[in-house]
Formats: C-alpha cells, structure tokens, sequence
C-alpha cells in the first residue's frame, strides 16, 4: 500500500526520470482515496536501488480483486528511465515481476504503457492483452502559438467569442462551478467519470504547497451578459507538461467559440509562467472529443492499454 514511507523513495525515481503527473505518488493518492481504494505499489530494484515502479489502485468486483492504474490513462504507465524500457531484456524482466505479483495478490490487471514505452512483448508472452489507445500533444514555444497551428475555422471561432466580449477567467474560486457544469456535460455526452471530482480539488488544493511538485488550476469562458461560465477546464501540471484533465462547456453556447477560445486563451496564460511547455490533450479515443482536440493540429501518440487476467489461455504467433 503507498505510504508516506514509500513517498520519499518514490518521489526521488519520479525526480530522477522525469515522471508525468499520473506516475505522482500525490496524484495516485489522490485518485485512490476519493474512490475509497487503496493505492499499492509495485517496486522494482537493482542492487538496493529503486529502479522502476507500477502503481496500482485495488477494487474488489464480485468475488475478484482487481488492480488497475489510477486514470486518466494517457500519462500512467511504468515509471522508469528511458534507458531501461528501451532496453528489451530489463524490460522483459520487470514485466515478468509484475506477472508475478499479480499472479499472488489479484484475479485481473490493468497496466498502461506510454508511448516511451511500445515493447509489451514480454506482457504478451506473459499471457497479457494489449490494445492501442491515442492521445494529442500540442507543444507551445511563445504566446499565440495553439492559436497560429489551429485550424483557420477554430481561429473564426475564437475570434467571434471574443467579439461577443466572452472573457477569460482562471481560479479557486470557479471549483464549483465547474464541477456543476461537468455534471451537465458527463449526462449530455454520456461521458465516464475518470475519477471522482475530489481527485480534482485535492490537486488544487495541493497547488498551494511551497513544495508542490506536481500543480493545478481552474480556468473558464464567462458570459458577462448572463454571468455564467460556459466553457470550463481542470489544468495539472507536472515539469515537463500541463494536462487538459477535465473539460466542460455549456451546450446551448457551443456555437459560440468559447471551449476554443478557452483553450487559446489558457495556453498563452500557461506560456507567460513557465515558457515552452508540452499541453497534453489527455486522450483522443472518442469520436466528437477527439474531432474538438484534432482542429487544433496536436501530434498523434499511442500508448498501449494491457489487461491480465488469470486462467486465460491466449494463442501468441
């Protein structure tokens, strides 16, 4: 189970590799408590040394346990140095230690691989499944930049919001708004619930730390007029990236701009804190989502979803 005296040996491999904010120990705290299931970790070490890690959320279904990655999916995966994933016989050995640990403690697995990470042979040859999942990354190198690489009909878009005087607004203070908002969203949409919206507010409420290593904040499109939000968004931000974790926008107002003006509007206020930085769409796999995401020309990156199940016989050619 992840503990505070796993903390310090975790946050040192994250520091030391470069880990993404779904690879936080805080972030897989944060994912784990607001569903009332405990956060584990899986540890894998040479000589004495924390070398690569898998964290694990544990839900009970039925008369099975199961272990899966706290979500969303598009940053999770195994945190390690690149070198050793690329190398195909460490890698092979730290999926058949998973395979094992599995094998002692649950029923079913799920493990998501980034796209640093394409060999899931040695998962595979384990008895594993893997299926492609997508994500868009956008990279930013000045203000103005998501905004000159979209496509010309979603600049129109941002352009008509702001002449209807649409305003950008970023804070603490828009928590439930937003929250209430999603919750509109998720019905129209038919969307599933990542994680609970407490996973949300305990980021932005860890933002405030002095020694916050992984942050975030609220950022929405307000209506003057009628004094509403109607495009919102979560941002979290570890050092290499920020993340559009949660989105939200009113459906009366689509027509408007406002989700893409918001999104213009949030990088370049991004930009002037921190400088070139990745923005990270956090998944491109359905249809009308991935079509808003695609207007604005990210890169196209796979990451490969695994599950495990025990008993399951599988025919490898």
């Amino acid at each position: 189970m992840l503990g505070n005296d796993d903390a310090p040996q975790w946050s040192a491999l994250w520091h030391r590799v470069g880990g993404p904010l779904g690879l936080h120990w805080r972030w897989c705290e944060f994912a784990a408590t607001n569903v009332g299931e405990p956060a584990r970790l899986g540890i894998f070490s040479s000589d004495g040394r924390l070398v690569a890690g898998i964290p694990f959320v544990q839900r009970r279904r039925r008369m099975r346990t199961e272990w899966h990655h706290p979500v969303p999916a598009s940053f999770a995966g195994i945190l390690a140095a690149e070198d050793l994933v690329n190398n195909e016989s460490s890698l092979r050995e730290i999926f058949e230690a998973a395979t094992t640990l599995i094998n002692e403690r649950v029923a079913r697995a799920e493990l998501v691989l980034p796209s640093h990470a394409p060999d899931a042979r040695g998962l595979l040859w384990n008895r594993w499944t893997a299926q492609p999942h997508y994500n868009y990354v956008s990279t930013i190198r000045q203000v103005g930049d998501l905004a000159r690489q979209a496509e010309n009909a979603a600049r129109r878009q941002a352009a008509k919001a702001e002449a209807e005087g649409l305003v950008f607004e970023k804070g603490d203070h828009l928590q439930e708004e937003i929250f209430a908002l999603w919750a509109r969203t998720r019905e129209r949409q038919n969307l599933p619930r990542y994680v609970d919206v407490g996973c949300y507010k305990a980021l932005l409420a860890n933002s405030a730390a002095e020694d916050a290593e992984i942050t975030g904040f609220a950022a929405a499109i307000r209506n003057p007029a009628s004094g509403r939000i109607i495009a919102a968004a979560i941002i979290g931000q570890d050092r290499q990236r920020a993340y559009y974790l949660l989105g939200a926008s009113d459906n009366d107002q689509e027509t408007t701009g406002a989700p893409t003006l918001l999104q213009f509007q949030l990088t370049d206020d991004l930009f002037k804190k921190r400088g070139e930085f990745h923005y990270d769409w956090v998944g491109a796999n359905t249809p009308h989502i991935a079509q808003f995401k695609k207007k604005f020309r990210p890169r196209l990156e796979m990451y490969l979803r695994c599950a495990y199940r025990q008993g399951m016989a599988r025919l490898i050619p």
